[in-house]
């Protein structure tokens, strides 16, 4: 059956089509029925696409066949998130391309990979049936199927991600609510983590709904008619027209099949894709987790008056609150990632209603509860119930926070729980789409050396006899040990002055090996704050998760064993890189070593202590601080001044 907009377009799709079939090699028993629908199933009803095993929407088509040419170099970046979140994988398609997923995968020693053989895949019943009792975590179907559940023999339904979502430009989604109902969920639970789960609203239900109606229609078409007029109009609705140049700015990414947000500056902060909850504080032990949508992370509101940071307002000193607000199609990916400790509670904002068959473990919200204690609601929201003002905001904390108070907190050993293997894997080069920073890691080859490496990232602001101790007994315990200098120049000593003094002070040492950072480590937008610690005031909970996966990407270039610090008594933000240095880099197989400081006089030798006594003018204190190569370069520069 086709419905056809033009012959000659439905020759150009179809043409498209027969080459995908040939680069896929797709599986006869399960293509046989394929649909074109050339108005991506515009007009189509609800019944028909039940009926049918295979609709191939002309979108699709054309997106498959303009990534045809990237499917033999390059893998997605989402294959790299889920061999990181799921332990048992399993592999379909009869595809040179689906082989060479499944040998990328068989290479990761950590998780469990099977290839699926071509006719165990049968469709019935409107579901695709895999010939296999094997309850396999994440099933990749590579062959150009149309997405449709999966289950095994036994009736167990598997977390399943298509090819033809695969290169999607937005969202790769999975069955991902499955993912949390069937298999997240109970984890969590079992493991001393408390659930609470709030139920999307149904509009038919709430007071005033013809209203709310209403505006959802008018504002959505706002939006489809102008992005930036409408974020203006919302702005000057919700009185928030300050953040507009902030929220504009900030920059979307959905590589890794997850939707993060990049972008730090007066008001709106991110940390490593998540909204920053400001007052959180790394005394406290437990956390709540909020995985929801995007009025979890709150783009409309400034840091102080996020959902995450109103609900910290509240639960005080008892927990941190991680804000992890992303798109509803990819929260099990990000419910995956997180690290929990037995104690914290998860707040999981539903697509779907409240079931009437609930897990007596759960506590379940009615999203109509809080929508209907909005008066005139309509006011507070615009093209969706979850696109609302701080009114509306006000009301979901109040919820969750007197449904915390009704948890039975679990105490006892704080134990973690994870999902998927505790050894992670950088993503492969080739993952990358082509940009400055696979260049700079290819560029990194000059240096690259065999044997036991290590590595030490340095400011050298200036370069003393404190970096100097550091550089030599690292030096001593490793074949080679690459020296990385910070090349941001936001410190009082520009990069070419630190990048020099650490090059000549470090010149003797013969596997000593020292070259620029670049902007992907220890950088304003790899590590937000670092040039801002001087001003910072009190302790602060430090995520650097960009920043150390970035250099245990460079550790995989240059066979990096073990990386080196030097103690931090007095720096708190150092010290929380730290601490994240301990806690991630043996995650990628990196040892993580700290090194007692210098001391001089019985005080440790610091770069900050010689910047202090420079802008005192006291030169002669400094020589016993600083080799001569710094203090030679001091002097010449400042003893006139």
């Amino acid at each position: 059956m086709i419905k056809e907009r033009g012959r000659k377009e439905f020759n150009i799709i179809k043409e498209r089509y027969g080459i995908l079939k040939e680069e896929y090699q797709v599986s006869e028993n399960v293509s046989k029925d394929t649909v074109f629908v050339l108005d991506n199933v515009g007009g189509l009803s609800e019944q028909f696409l039940k009926r049918k095993p295979n609709v191939i929407t002309h979108r699709q088509i054309t997106e498959l066949s303009e990534v045809v040419e990237l499917v033999a170099p390059q893998l997605p970046m989402l294959i790299n998130t889920i061999e990181n979140a799921y332990q048992n994988i399993a592999v379909y398609g009869r595809s040179p391309y689906a082989k060479k997923i499944f040998e990328y995968l068989l290479q990761n020693k950590e998780i469990t990979v099977t290839y699926v053989e071509d006719g165990k895949l049968e469709y019935r019943d409107h579901k695709y049936y895999i010939d296999s009792d094997e309850s396999f975590e994440m099933l990749l179907v590579m062959d150009l199927l149309v997405n449709r559940e999966v289950f095994n023999k036994r009736g167990d339904q598997i977390i399943t991600v298509f090819s033809v979502d695969m290169y999607r430009a937005d969202l790769k989604s999975t069955r991902n609510n499955a993912d949390i109902n069937q298999y997240i969920i109970p984890k969590l639970l079992e493991n001393g983590v408390n659930v609470i789960w709030i139920g999307t609203p149904n509009i038919n239900k709430l007071v005033s709904s013809k209203k709310i109606k209403l505006t959802i229609k008018v504002w959505s078409l706002i939006r489809h008619i102008s992005e930036s007029f409408f974020s203006e109009l919302r702005n000057r609705k919700f009185h928030t027209l300050y953040l507009q140049e902030e929220s504009l700015a900030a920059h979307n990414s959905n590589s890794k099949g997850i939707s993060e947000v990049f972008f730090n500056g007066e008001y709106i902060n991110f940390d490593n894709g998540f909204r920053r909850t400001p007052q959180n504080d790394p005394a406290v032990e437990n956390n709540i987790w909020l995985f929801g949508p995007c009025c979890v992370r709150g783009l409309n509101f400034d840091d102080s008056h996020t959902m995450s940071a109103k609900l910290k307002e509240m639960v005080g000193s008892d927990y941190n609150v991680m804000n992890r607000g992303t798109m509803n199609t990819c929260l099990n990916y990000v419910m995956r990632m997180a690290e929990y400790h037995r104690g914290d509670v998860a707040v999981f904002f539903s697509p779907d209603y409240v079931p009437e068959h609930k897990n007596e473990s759960v506590c379940y919200i009615d999203g109509n509860d809080i929508f209907n204690k909005v008066p005139s609601l309509e006011k507070h929201i615009t093209d969706s119930l979850y696109h609302c003002d701080e009114i509306v905001i006000d009301e979901v904390v109040k919820s969750i926070y007197r449904s915390i108070g009704e948890l039975s907190i679990e105490c006892g050993e704080k134990k973690k729980v994870t999902f998927g293997s505790r050894r992670k894997r950088v993503p492969a080069l080739d993952m990358y789409e082509q940009n400055h920073f696979t260049d700079w890691l290819r560029s990194l080859d000059q240096y690259k050396k065999a044997g036991n490496n290590g590595a030490i990232v340095m400011n050298a602001n200036p370069f003393t006899y404190g970096h100097r101790y550091l550089v030599e007994y690292a030096a001593s315990k490793v074949d080679y040990l690459y020296v990385m200098v910070v090349e941001e120049d936001k410190s009082f000593f520009k990069f070419e002055e630190r990048y020099k003094l650490v090059k000549e002070g470090t010149a003797d040492l013969k596997n000593v090996i020292v070259f620029p950072s670049s902007q992907y480590i220890i950088s304003s937008s790899s590590l937000p704050g670092y040039f801002k610690k001087e001003n910072m005031q009190g302790d602060i909970l430090l995520d650097a998760t960009q920043d150390i996966v970035s250099f245990a990407q460079v550790a995989e270039t240059l066979n990096i064993h073990v990386r080196f610090c030097g103690e931090e008594p007095k720096d708190l933000f150092t010290k929380r890189y730290n601490d994240n240095m301990e806690k991630l880099l043996p995650q990628y197989g990196i040892e993580f070593e700290v090194i007692d400081r210098k001391t001089c006089a019985g005080e440790v030798i610091s770069a900050s202590r010689v910047r202090k006594c420079l802008k005192e003018g006291k030169l002669e204190e400094i020589k016993g601080l600083v080799p001569d190569t710094t203090y030679n370069y001091l002097k010449q520069k400042y003893q006139n001044k």
